[in-house]
């Protein structure tokens, strides 16, 4: 099988996980996701080609870097999200990789549907690659392509007021592959200190004594899962769930690179924020909009002058939707 036939799998994969998720689904698409490696000859290729395809079929999400429009950042920094959103994340593994095979965790066991659907909502986006892994001829192409398995854990989230909700987040145990790597081959991920917010809200009382303030908090959906790998260094992202083979093209949670490459996208965003400040500055004072981004929640702290706060909280929400996230 050729190219065109690849790119076909591929296209006919995105389309049946664009569905509704029920099991005949996913085991349609897992045998969709074997023959599209198996088209492709390896698993490298099958991600370059599902990249390719969805790119065809939903457009570049990360466009104002690609664009050069992000305002406020350096002219390296521009450079860096560039290359990240031609080129992919880069593992920037120290050492060869090899087949690998996984036993998940304890906290998985009861959870594997909720998981396997959170799964499907993200081979819709193009994020995952379901793979049947007893199809025939795929065995030989995971192991010629050092499909490295990681253990898959579940976490209880917490509700807004602390919590424990009955949803789960998934998290790649990578471990192991991570001392194959080191933060320190990927930008920093320095975050805010309630300090910082506390000097602020001193800052905004000196200049407007009694005015009251207002904190908001906006989160990035799906956060890591926007920003895709680079095609050779997906094999390295594989779990396996329900007898699924699941490949990330995306950033997983419990990679060790994952915090510093998307804090390279939350500090453009905050620099693009900050270059803004809002209209009638008679009205609304003239300082620019600042905000302060915990990994993937941006924090914005406003005095209740004019409408400036609504300004910034829109200007946020734009600054989101174009900096990390569709």
């Amino acid at each position: 099988m050729g190219a065109t036939s690849a790119w076909d799998r591929a296209l006919e994969y995105l389309t049946v996980c664009k569905g509704d998720y029920s099991a005949e689904r996913v085991e349609e698409a897992a045998r969709l996701g074997a023959e599209l490696i198996i088209a492709s000859c390896s698993v490298e290729a099958a991600a370059e080609t599902l990249n390719r395809v969805r790119l065809a079929e939903q457009g570049q999400h990360l466009s104002f870097a690609a664009d050069g429009r992000l305002l406020g950042i350096t002219e390296l920094h521009a450079r860096y999200l560039k290359q990240r959103v031609t080129e992919g994340v880069a593992s920037r593994r120290e050492s060869p990789l090899k087949r690998e095979e996984a036993k998940n965790h304890g906290s998985v066991y009861g959870y594997e549907q909720e998981l396997l659907q959170k799964a499907w909502k993200d081979a819709a986006y193009g994020a995952t690659l379901l793979v049947d892994p007893k199809a025939p001829g795929v065995s030989e192409i995971l192991e010629r392509s050092c499909v490295a398995e990681s253990p898959l854990g579940r976490l209880p989230k917490q509700n807004p007021d602390r919590t424990i909700s009955l949803e789960g987040r998934p998290i790649n145990d990578m471990r192991r592959q991570n001392e194959q790597g080191s933060k320190f081959n990927h930008p920093p991920a320095p975050q805010p200190r309630h300090a910082a917010v506390a000097r602020q809200s001193l800052w905004w009382a000196a200049r407007h004594p009694g005015i009251p303030q207002r904190c908001a908090k906006r989160d990035v959906p799906r956060a890591f899962k926007w920003h895709f790998l680079t095609p050779r260094d997906v094999p390295e992202f594989a779990v396996r769930l329900a007898g699924i083979l699941l490949i990330s093209l995306v950033m997983p949670f419990g990679w060790v690179g994952a915090p510093g490459e998307f804090v390279a996208w939350s500090l453009a965003a905050k620099c693009h924020h900050g270059s803004y400040h809002p209209p009638s500055p008679e009205f609304n004072d003239t300082v620019s909009y600042d905000s302060k981004w915990l990994m993937d929640d941006g924090v914005v702290l406003e005095p209740l002058v004019g409408n400036r706060v609504f300004h910034s909280l829109r200007c946020l929400d734009e600054t989101m939707k174009a900096a990390v996230s569709y």
